[in-house]
């Protein structure tokens, strides 16, 4: 076998792999697309852009799928269940709109709140449970 023939093959298992990722990531429910999303604004999540507020959609995309190196083909699909997730994740409190940025990008950044179900591993509760929703009596 030629190595470009290898090579070849490895691109392919790479695409159907990124391919794979972005259709089990889009078959989420929204609760537990928006578990997998609140990392991003956590200590592993991409660095914030110089001179912008928070991280905006075309930062969180790519790392959701970080893993997989061809799925930049695939992101367009992904978009509107991340809005979805993202909108989630802002209802319970746990991320919130921190402005536009110079390209007048909606930015977002994780609250007092979201660092800390972050960090304690309290996500999905909080989603169970929005902050902002009328108390049950």
């Amino acid at each position: 076998m030629s190595p470009l023939f290898g090579n070849k093959q490895e691109k392919a298992a790479q695409k159907a792999a990124a391919s794979a990722e972005i259709e089990r990531l889009i078959a989420l429910p929204a609760p537990d697309l928006a578990v997998e999303l609140m990392p991003v604004f956590g200590p592993d999540g991409p660095p914030a852009d110089r001179g912008n507020p928070g991280l905006h959609l075309l930062q969180i995309l790519p790392w959701l799928v970080r893993s997989e190196p061809r799925a930049s083909n695939f992101m367009s699909k992904l978009q509107q269940p991340v809005r979805e997730g993202l909108e989630l994740l802002e209802n319970a409190g746990l991320v919130m709109n921190a402005g536009q940025g110079k390209t007048k990008s909606t930015y977002r950044c994780a609250t007092k709140l979201g660092e800390t179900a972050l960090s304690e591993g309290t996500v999905r509760q909080h989603l169970n449970h929005p902050a902002n929703s009328p108390a049950l009596g």
